[in-house]
């Protein structure tokens, strides 16, 4: 395990009692007290009859901010960044300036990825609020008294001692044929999560949940002229890699020889920020060499990294990325994490590449399966459908179909438009937003593509997604998209565009006749090799750890599974096909989830 972890309380970073905290639950505050008492180093933290404020050093101690001043305090967990004012030096005291200038519209005038909570100490009223993506979870819940407790871990909120432990059976439905759960709803049932662009104010017992910003909006606008709209992206998008470069002295970026990160390095060239290039060893020659290339193009350092599970301890790692994530993280992910790891003490951040709502990407993909698209269409989501999932819903009065909780979803979107929301809202918070939670415990990971000021710009696009008329099919739409990236790299770093993709022809290519012809070609390599893959199955560590933690599952029969179905998946080892994998994978998680959540009431294992 690498050094440098404070296992704090399962990991405590920030946590927030507000109401009647001295009668609330001695036990449980016994137990905060001892555990803040014992931590080193000692976490920062406030307290009165009215609220418990404590940040500690947990996971992710070097993202964080506690100020305790006469008439405030305030914790922020995560990447903030204030632009355009001319603030004190002191990042905590400059946020609660625009505090006392805005009142809670401060969320408009904050960037980054970013939970906050600020207690008024003369009015006795909080304010929690996180960044327009949502992407660092945040949970909380309410008594039937107004006592509010927030934490960005699940744990704290059932320590407590005030819920009880029941699983949220819609929640899991929704896991088991959408692959998330949807909205503010979690699988602990009285455990909500806190909405993207959401501020909740409370007072006396009062809570009030309001957004402050909705991708709708942009998604209804008419749609930018192109070319004004091109340099607008490519001016916005070095402005968000300024924000996470500014202060770090070590840049590193995950680099491939596609459009994504090459877009990015092309800003960290324009802006003059030197640093390191990293590239997964997976094989693909062209991607290495590609890279490689355009690393030395610009002075970058060039270093090949291991994605695939070359780490020690592998077992544990896994049981890590569970306990950080609240057992959200995808098991599958973990070559990466373990890279990503690798790199802790060599960069200060690691810029990577999300493109997806520039690159039109039909459906089914690994976010939006046809399941979702029919529950998007319809309403509810059938639970009978022929999605291979290994739970088992009998125990529900054999219900066949749960309502779509899609929130405040208006009617009159087309189906574009939804399913382009359900992957901003969805499935990036719940894919995205918890691989980089869980990446960013050592270091700061940077996803510029999903920043709210790109999402804004992208939806205004005639080449959005969200405009399609069919996400099914549309080569076009990617080929226009693909203007956008080269706009970002001709604008910043043009000696770039005179190096070919890791596909093997010249970016220039994508404008034309000769880009289609080579995109389709490239697809159907694609193709063939993914069912060459899928005809010899293999069995990677994520598997076999899977593999092993349904054995136990059945083993103490844990509720809500398929268990003759799995017994029969385990049979033959872990060597499933992919689809298969991933949705036992799922299934394994729950069991972990379910046994340290429900089993042993989120207390943790010393």
């Amino acid at each position: 395990m690498s050094n440098g972890r404070s296992l704090l309380g399962n990991g405590v970073y920030m946590f927030v009692w507000l109401g009647n905290v001295t009668t609330g639950s001695p036990e449980a505050l016994r137990k905060f007290h001892k555990i803040h008492s014992e931590a080193s180093p000692k976490p920062e933290s406030y307290h009165s009859d009215r609220v418990l404020v404590i940040a500690g050093n947990g996971y992710r101690g070097k993202n964080r901010i506690f100020k305790d001043d006469s008439e405030y305090v305030l914790v922020v967990e995560g990447d903030v960044f204030l632009r355009s004012y001319d603030f004190p030096k002191d990042k905590g005291s400059a946020i609660l300036s625009v505090y006392k200038k805005y009142g809670s519209e401060i969320t408009s005038h904050l960037g980054g990825i970013f939970n906050l909570v600020i207690w008024d100490k003369n009015r006795n009223q909080a304010l929690i609020a996180n960044d327009k993506t949502g992407l660092d979870p945040l949970y909380y819940s309410i008594d039937n008294g107004g006592d509010l407790i927030v934490s960005d871990k699940m744990d704290n909120i059932i320590n407590v001692g005030l819920l009880e432990r029941n699983v949220d059976e819609i929640g899991l439905m929704e896991l088991a044929s959408l692959n998330y759960v949807l909205g503010k709803r979690t699988l602990m049932r009285g455990v909500s999560r806190l909405l993207p662009a959401t501020r909740i104010s409370w007072s006396d017992g009062k809570m009030e949940e309001t957004s402050y910003w909705s991708s709708f909006t942009y998604m209804k606008q008419p749609a930018s002229d192109p070319h004004s709209l091109l340099d607008k992206i490519s001016q916005t998008f070095c402005e968000v890699v300024a924000d996470w470069a500014t202060g770090k002295d070590k840049v590193g970026i995950l680099l491939s020889g596609g459009y994504d990160s090459r877009a990015i390095l092309a800003c960290l060239h324009k802006l003059g920020v030197p640093g390191h290039a990293y590239t997964w060893k997976n094989g693909h020659v062209e991607d290495l060499a590609t890279a490689a290339e355009l690393a030395s193009n610009v002075g970058y350092v060039h270093k090949d990294i291991t994605a695939h599970f070359e780490c020690q301890d592998i077992d544990e790692r896994m049981h890590e990325t569970c306990s950080i994530s609240d057992y959200n993280f995808p098991l599958f992910h973990i070559g990466r994490y373990c890279a990503i790891d690798s790199l802790a003490d060599e960069v200060d951040v690691v810029f990577s590449g999300q493109g997806e709502l520039i690159r039109a990407t039909a459906i089914p993909n690994d976010y939006i399966n046809s399941v979702t698209a029919d529950a998007l269409h319809h309403g509810y989501v059938n639970l009978n459908s022929n999605r291979p999932h290994f739970f088992d819903f009998e125990t529900l009065d054999r219900i066949d179909a749960v309502s779509f909780d899609h929130g405040e979803l208006p009617e009159t979107l087309s189906m574009s438009e939804k399913l382009t929301w359900y992957l901003v809202n969805i499935a990036y918070r719940n894919d995205y937003g918890i691989l980089r939670f869980v990446e960013s415990s050592r270091t700061p990971v940077a996803m510029p593509f999903l920043d709210p000021r790109i999402i804004e710009s992208l939806f205004s696009s005639p080449y959005s997604i969200s405009r399609l008329k069919s996400w099914r099919r549309d080569i076009s739409a990617t080929m226009n998209g693909r203007k956008i990236y080269y706009h970002i790299i001709r604008n910043n770093a043009p000696a770039l565009l005179k190096i070919d993709l890791d596909r093997g022809y010249p970016l220039g290519w994508d404008s034309g006749i000769k880009g289609f012809l080579a995109t389709g070609a490239s697809g159907l390599w694609n193709s063939v090799s993914s069912k060459k893959i899928r005809r010899t199955p293999n069995t990677s560590p994520w598997k076999r750890f899977v593999h092993d933690r349904l054995q136990e599952a059945i083993a103490l029969d844990i509720p809500y599974l398929n268990k003759s179905k799995i017994t029969e998946s385990l049979a033959g080892g872990a060597l499933w096909k992919p689809e298969v994998g991933y949705e036992l994978e799922k299934v394994a998680r729950f069991s972990l989830w379910y046994r340290h959540f429900i089993r042993e009431g989120g207390r943790e294992k010393r």
